[in-house]
C-alpha cells in the first residue's frame, strides 16, 4: 500500500470511530477503532518517509499531528509519548505541528482534566 492508501484507510477508520461513538458504542470499542486508525496513520507516515526523495515538512507535520491526535483519542498515551518523542527529535516538523503535539502530550498527562 502507498502512504496515500494507508492515510485513506486511517481516515475511514477515524470516521467509523466517530460514527460508532454517535451510535452509542462503548468507549472501549470507539477507542479500539481510533487505535486502528492511529496505526494506519503512523504506517502512512513511515511509508511517506521511505518514498520521498526530498523533504516534505508540511506533509510530514500534518501526518504527525494526525497520528498523535488519533493516539490521544484512542487513549493510547504510551504510544503517543513514544511517537511524539521520535517525531520531535527526528523530523523537521513545522512550528504548528510541534505546538499541537506538545498540547496533546499535555492533555495526555492529565486525561481527566480535559
Amino acid at each position: 500500500m502507498t502512504w496515500g492508501d494507508l492515510h485513506d484507510a486511517s481516515s475511514q477508520l477515524a470516521s467509523n470511530a466517530e460514527l460508532a461513538r454517535r451510535a452509542g458504542s462503548t468507549p472501549e470499542k470507539v477507542q479500539e477503532i481510533y487505535g486502528q486508525a492511529a496505526t494506519y496513520e503512523k504506517d502512512a507516515l513511515e511509508a511517506l518517509l521511505q518514498e520521498i526523495t526530498e523533504p516534505k515538512p508540511r506533509t510530514i507535520s500534518i501526518l504527525a499531528v494526525s497520528t498523535a491526535a488519533l493516539y490521544y483519542k484512542a487513549r493510547q498515551y504510551g504510544l503517543l509519548n513514544e511517537f511524539a518523542a521520535k517525531m520531535l527529535a527526528e523530523q523537521p516538523l513545522n512550528a504548528f505541528a510541534q505546538s499541537q503535539i506538545a498540547e496533546l502530550l499535555e492533555w495526555a498527562a492529565k486525561p481527566d482534566a480535559v
